[in-house]
């Protein structure tokens, strides 16, 4: 009896993952009435309350005079209030959230979230049904972070980052580190920030790369400097990079840069490596970097008045603009302190800025 409970239930997180996948990318919004007509026949009273809270959600839009269910912050946070002014329980509340945060990431256009949300679909269902739903946004993307990559160590949660391609794909990368690495509107102008800022160098300076990835940046940049050290966890890829980019005088090393010693040099730089770390890894690298004249970090903070710098996250694909925080180097829990600092570039993404700052040591 139970092993069949068991399977009928998988068959209904498969129903169920199908119908709102084909929902988030075949219809401009999600309807409160197709999502009840569809879900409320499963047999489980956790499917049964999902379909509920998507309905209520839904009609809170439509009642607001916005179609489907928008991915807009604003709008789940006066869902919220309206929920508190229901003087639901806190655990309902949560269960709505929830309920929220997977249509939404379903309903992403960026296809990594895309394919986490539906990575996470069937663990997420899980804790509907055993009632364990995380109270905060930001308590549901670690706890989707950690379902998605729960491994042993920083080698195996990125190795498998890249194996999933989680950050996304493109005809033929074998590796590909997302969008932030081959948009030129991102990459473009920090790669015109580095050439001014290596031309206004007192002579020829050595540069290490923390967090190299597919290296389509450090390949850019990389000949404006005396030497080029490129790091990365992922031994694959690695050996990768090693092949791919032998005639271009880079040394790459394999190095976990938050536990194992850092190679010399003059600058370093760390591009959108921080956002995916958890604040004692990002402790860990920021205690090491006074070795080096000039660090140069790229980070991306969000464009809203409730942004709190610094949330915590288990390291891992996600980064903490998804609940509108992000890395600030220099305020607490972290304790960077340079004697100079000064903005070298600045794009933005929709709705978020994505900063390179110039730290200045000794």
């Amino acid at each position: 009896m139970l092993r069949l409970r068991a399977e009928q239930f998988s068959d209904e997180v498969a129903r169920t993952g199908r119908l709102l996948a084909e929902l988030a990318s075949g219809r401009p919004g999600i309807d409160a009435a197709s999502i009840r007509a569809n879900l409320a026949t499963s047999s489980s009273n956790g499917l049964k309350a999902l379909a509920d809270d998507l309905g209520c959600y839904a009609e809170f839009c439509a009642r607001c005079g916005v179609t489907g269910i928008p991915a807009c912050v604003s709008t789940v946070l006066a869902y919220l209030r309206s929920c508190h002014a229901e003087t639901l329980t806190s655990t309902a509340i949560a269960r709505r959230l929830a309920a929220v945060a997977l249509a939404h990431g379903l309903l992403s256009r960026r296809p990594s979230e895309r394919h986490r949300a539906l990575v996470a679909l069937p663990p997420i269902l899980r804790s509907f049904v055993s009632g364990s739903i995380p109270s905060r946004l930001s308590d549901l993307w670690a706890e989707w972070n950690n379902k998605i990559c729960a491994a042993e160590d920083l080698r195996s949660v990125f190795s498998k980052i890249y194996i999933d391609k989680i950050w996304g794909d493109r005809v033929g990368d074998d590796y590909y580190s997302g969008s932030g690495s081959h948009n030129d509107m991102i990459v473009n102008p920090y790669v015109e920030a580095l050439r001014e800022f290596a031309s206004g160098l007192p002579g020829a300076a050595s540069a290490v790369d923390l967090g190299c990835g597919d290296f389509n940046v450090g390949r850019r940049i990389c000949n404006l400097f005396s030497t080029y050290t490129a790091c990365d966890i992922v031994p694959a890829l690695i050996n990768r990079n090693i092949a791919k980019f032998d005639g271009l005088g880079v040394r790459f090393v394999e190095l976990d840069i938050t536990n194992e010693p850092l190679p010399p040099g003059d600058v370093v730089f760390i591009r959108q490596v921080l956002q995916h770390l958890s604040n004692d890894a990002i402790a860990s690298v920021l205690s090491k970097l006074d070795k080096y004249r000039h660090v140069l970090i790229t980070e991306a903070v969000p464009i809203t008045d409730r942004f709190e710098k610094n949330i915590d996250k288990p390291s891992g694909a996600n980064v903490r603009t998804d609940f509108e925080s992000g890395v600030v180097v220099t305020d607490s829990p972290f304790s960077l302190r340079p004697l100079r600092m000064r903005v070298l570039c600045e794009v933005r993404e929709e709705n978020r800025l994505i900063q390179t700052i110039a730290y200045e040591f000794g």
